[in-house]
């Protein structure tokens, strides 16, 4: 071999190693959060634990240790959890609610979104209710604090838009005046990025104004993820909204279980629900500073909001109609969930991420 040919192998070689070396170190790539109460947050990291006495399969989960080996998320853009409201001094959540600079949406500064359920509406999303600090906490409690749990997205921008009342119900007319608010405060400038709705009643009737709503914030740049509801239902065949709306920006989303398996519960469609993820034994944060279990669509949806804001975090340009394909080509196929969900899978956050080598 001449001089030359020996150096270019030499050359080939060290890149090799450097190239193997890097992907192993990547592959190897997992974060697990100091949050003291991680191990029971199965559906972010299941390696097979019992969590309130129901033993998992290990892997049943959205991989988020290994999404968090790329990015834990950013503080911006912002998202809103259109529910019940936040508890606003939750220690674990308080350090990322969305603060109104002055004037927004008609609120002084110092407030921190919007509540529809008061008449007339105020300023304060102050939650009576608890499900959307459950909702919230899911979405973006502070990551790697020493205390409670880690949300999917450690640094989320939560901006609480309450239109669920104390006694857990809302009416379309509520959510049309919340989905207004929105909508004024995204062309304010607000960078509203990704809703979060999990609300959903059965018999809830088709609103066209809903439905127009819907198509405004899809063209505004702006991800609308809702649940498929908890009724063991073919919501192919019988409507439940907001997810029947179907609109061009909304992800509907059911739950599955520890071990993988969609929840007795659940309600399905494989023309209308895209996807699955974890939304039984879920644990996270509720009113008085406390955290508990909760069941069902609405604690899987915001999983998947989570996962679209650290892809949003990893790459702010992504458009509606990418970011929605970006999350349902993620998804880890499921023969539990074939004929189901029109993926057939449960979401995976790091399959959504640009260089993550899921699992």
């Amino acid at each position: 071999m001449s001089p030359v040919a020996q150096r270019l192998s030499g050359i080939a070689v060290a890149v090799a190693l450097v190239l193997a070396s890097a992907s192993t170190a990547l592959a190897s790539t997992v974060v697990v959060p100091n949050d003291t109460s991680f191990s029971l947050q199965w559906g972010l990291r299941n390696t097979g634990q019992s969590v309130n006495g129901t033993t998992g399969t290990a892997g049943a989960d959205i991989d988020a240790a290994e999404a968090w080996g790329v990015t834990t998320g950013t503080s911006s853009p912002v998202v809103v959890i259109l529910d019940s409201g936040i508890q606003l001094d939750h220690p674990d959540l308080t350090a990322n609610i969305w603060t109104n600079p002055g004037g927004i949406g008609g609120c002084p500064a110092g407030t921190h979104g919007y509540n529809v359920v008061a008449i007339p509406p105020t300023c304060d999303p102050s939650d009576d209710n608890g499900h959307g600090t459950h909702v919230a906490g899911i979405v973006g409690a502070v990551g790697n604090n020493s205390r409670g749990v880690a949300g999917v997205d450690w640094h989320a921008t939560l901006l609480p838009v309450k239109f669920i009342n104390a006694r857990g119900s809302a009416a379309n007319g509520k959510l049309r005046k919340a989905l207004d608010w929105i909508l004024l405060i995204k062309s304010q400038g607000v960078n509203v990025r990704v809703v979060n709705d999990s609300g959903t009643w059965t018999g809830t009737p088709f609103s066209s104004a809903i439905a127009d709503r819907l198509q405004q914030l899809s063209d505004a740049g702006v991800l609308f993820v809702t649940a498929a509801g908890n009724s063991a239902t073919n919501i192919d065949t019988t409507p439940r909204y907001p997810c029947s709306y179907q609109a061009a920006g909304e992800v509907c989303v059911t739950a599955t279980d520890q071990k993988d398996a969609l929840w007795k519960k659940s309600n399905y469609g494989p023309s209308t629900v895209d996807l699955a993820a974890p939304g039984v034994n879920i644990y996270s944060t509720l009113p008085g500073g406390a955290y508990g279990f909760m069941n069902g669509g609405s604690m899987a949806a915001p999983m998947v909001t989570g996962a679209a804001m650290l892809a949003l975090a990893q790459d702010p340009t992504l458009t509606v109609s990418a970011l929605k394909s970006r999350l349902l080509s993620a998804v880890d196929p499921l023969a539990s969930l074939a004929g189901k969900v029109r993926t057939g899978g449960r979401l995976d956050a790091c399959r959504a991420l640009v260089g993550c080598p899921a699992p």
